[in-house]
């Protein structure tokens, strides 16, 4: 995946599909689209038609560091075993030969489950970012997620894309955001949020970039632009 991200056009191309086949999966991970017959109840997202993105549900009981299944991505297949159907090379047949050897990663557990976890995928420098946070809630019965993808438009420079929560008004995208602010402060990134007056959260959204040292940069037609710049005496 770094490589992809690092790579040719037609390499970031395939990351970003890549990216998009991990949503789609998350969104639904038992859709018929991803059942294949592939051994131990491995599945396969397309991507751009000659990948495929492989996976399998590992149910909560065996996911012993949270309480609901998980979603354990395994391997995506690269140029040298794309998808020809019935050939040598095809990526399914290379994915059971990697199955058959034992060289496919079990899901292995967190040994210690946390109450909140903020991730960073990606390093600072990276064409793209993605991050994540996890609440539990509910005494571990349930989880909570944001999720939020950073473009590079320059040298220490960030577009925020998108972000998304799966449940609303418990803070999660506050939380997320006040997390990323601790990286970015750290390690001197700027970001961009471009906010277009039709989101129908454009208030709450607002107000959220304001709290987080966002400050409005420019209009342009119907679109605001916020910028953060980096400021280590926030940190601690």
């Amino acid at each position: 995946m770094s490589r992809l991200k690092a790579g040719n056009p037609a390499e970031k191309q395939r990351y970003e599909k890549i990216l998009s086949a991990i949503h789609r999966v998350m969104a639904d991970p038992i859709h018929p689209q991803f059942r294949k017959d592939l051994p131990q109840n491995y599945k396969a997202a397309d991507v751009l038609g000659q990948y495929r993105l492989f996976f399998r549900i590992v149910p909560a009981a065996q996911a012993t560091d949270v309480k609901a299944d998980v979603v354990h991505f395994v391997w995506v297949n690269d140029e040298e075993s794309i998808h020809r159907s019935g050939e040598p090379g095809d990526c399914y047949q290379v994915f059971l030969d990697k199955v058959l050897r034992g060289e496919i990663d079990e899901y292995t557990p967190d040994p210690l489950p946390q109450n909140e976890r903020f991730r960073l995928h990606d390093d600072w420098g990276s064409s793209f970012v993605y991050v994540s946070f996890r609440r539990t809630i509910d005494g571990e019965e349930q989880h909570a997620d944001s999720h939020l993808k950073l473009n590079q438009i320059a040298s220490g420079s960030y577009l925020i894309d998108y972000v998304t929560v799966s449940k609303e008004n418990i803070g999660l995208a506050s939380s997320l955001l006040a997390r990323l602010g601790e990286s970015v402060d750290s390690h001197g990134i700027k970001l961009t949020y471009e906010l277009e007056s039709n989101d129908r959260n454009f208030g709450k959204v607002r107000h959220l970039l304001e709290k987080f040292h966002f400050e409005l940069d420019d209009i342009i037609e119907s679109v605001e632009i916020w910028i953060r710049r980096a400021d280590r005496k926030r940190i601690g």
